[in-house]
């Protein structure tokens, strides 16, 4: 979104935002995950 804004700034903000969120969204997957199959060793 940023490379196509040209030069809006409400679109390279959203954009960040998208960006932010998707990295967030991707580490909290991961360290769910990570919490499931220590529970499953576990039992």
């Amino acid at each position: 979104m940023k490379k196509f804004s040209f030069g809006d700034e409400e679109k390279i903000r959203t954009g960040k935002k998208l960006v932010k969120t998707a990295l967030f969204s991707y580490v909290f997957i991961l360290a769910v995950d990570l919490v499931l199959s220590a529970i499953e060793s576990l039992i």
